[in-house]
């Protein structure tokens, strides 16, 4: 499920793993809660394997020590077929990124 970190390939989207869950729920109440989100690259609509995103760890509201909830991020870039001749016509770059997201 968690892709290995080694210097010559992405494991994950860094834009998700810092923008995404900061954008969704905003400032929490409680400073001590933080939320870190660990990104990986898989194909989102396969049926075996199937990649889930996953939630680890549990904080009440009015907790007074610090607290981190983990959470497991799924992102798929599509992509553009390219042409036959490419001749550099076609973007060779992802034009979507398909993340899958846990909430509880």
């Amino acid at each position: 499920m968690v892709n290995p970190t080694v210097p010559t390939c992405l494991k994950g989207s860094p834009w998700v793993e810092k923008m995404v869950i900061p954008a969704l729920i905003g400032t929490l109440q409680n400073s001590l809660i933080t939320v870190e989100n660990d990104d990986n690259f898989h194909r989102a609509a396969t049926v075996y394997p199937y990649h889930h995103p996953e939630l680890e760890g549990t904080c009440a509201l009015d907790t007074k020590v610090p607290c981190v909830i983990k959470h497991t991020s799924v992102t798929e870039n599509a992509y553009n077929k390219l042409d036959e001749m490419d001749t550099g016509n076609v973007a060779i770059s992802a034009y979507e990124m398909r993340v899958k997201l846990k909430s509880s």
